[in-house]
């Protein structure tokens, strides 16, 4: 190899070890957190009258008919004689030999003499020849297409609600779920909330959004312990990433 690439190749082994080694270093600093941020949300869903279509046999039992169509649904191959083709193949062709070392011969003096043998060497080339196949029409198969109406549950806009100093609560979902379902009713289909503060580290400024620690999401019990203006341990990487906080009570 030219030198300058293993000179290359040690440089970024040596620069990888380096990352690896700050990445894994620890050190604990003293933050302040200077802002609190939430959001949550629910995604709902409402009970609606659709309009749909399907094939006559997959027309769901509650479905009400509408209006039905004759439309083409598939098409059959029907056999309609031979025709000749052409194809295209590959050939492999001899183009001369090579000659490769093939093991030593022991001369009895503690000398060697290299055997060698000849390969064949190939390449391949494209052809193409006439072939004789067999030919088939599209036939259509006809089937009726229904068109109908039907109850479901259809996503609808999600609702939200942000904040930031105030405790976090969910939004008015306007659920209202009857049984059985009626049209215009309205359900939750999943909540989610996401957590965010702000701190500066104290020992030169530099501020950082906090959404997780150790790879996992704040969770509302830590949000509600981490208001503007306390002050905590944290954990920083030796990269400067912010890894955790010490959420002891004891903690000021």
């Amino acid at each position: 190899m030219p030198a300058a690439f293993k000179i290359g190749c040690g440089v970024i082994a040596l620069l990888f070890f380096v990352l690896m080694f700050l990445s894994s270093r620890e050190t604990p600093e003293k933050i302040e957190i200077i802002d609190n941020q939430w959001t949550r949300i629910i995604e709902r869903q409402e009970y609606k009258t659709v309009e749909e279509k399907a094939w006559e046999n997959e027309v769901p039992q509650a479905a009400v008919k509408l209006s039905s169509s004759r439309e083409i649904r598939d098409y059959k191959k029907i056999p309609d004689g031979f025709e000749e083709v052409e194809e295209t193949y590959t050939e492999k062709v001899k183009i001369g030999e090579d000659k490769v070392e093939d093991g030593k011969i022991d001369l009895g003096n503690g000398r060697f003499q290299v055997k060698y043998k000849m390969v064949p060497k190939y390449k391949e080339e494209q052809r193409t020849r006439m072939v004789r196949r067999e030919k088939f029409r599209k036939e259509p198969i006809y089937a009726e297409k229904v068109t109908y109406n039907i109850d479901r549950w259809i996503d609808i806009a999600p609702v939200e609600l942000k904040g930031t100093q105030d405790e976090p609560k969910w939004p008015d979902s306007g659920a209202e779920k009857n049984t059985p379902p009626k049209v215009g009713d309205v359900s939750e289909k999943a909540r989610k909330e996401t957590y965010l503060v702000k701190v500066r580290r104290l020992s030169d400024g530099k501020e950082y959004e906090v959404k997780e620690m150790r790879n996992k999401e704040l969770t509302f019990e830590q949000f509600m312990k981490l208001r503007k203006g306390t002050q905590w341990e944290a954990i920083f990487s030796g990269l400067g990433d912010l890894r955790e906080i010490k959420l002891d009570p004891a903690a000021k």
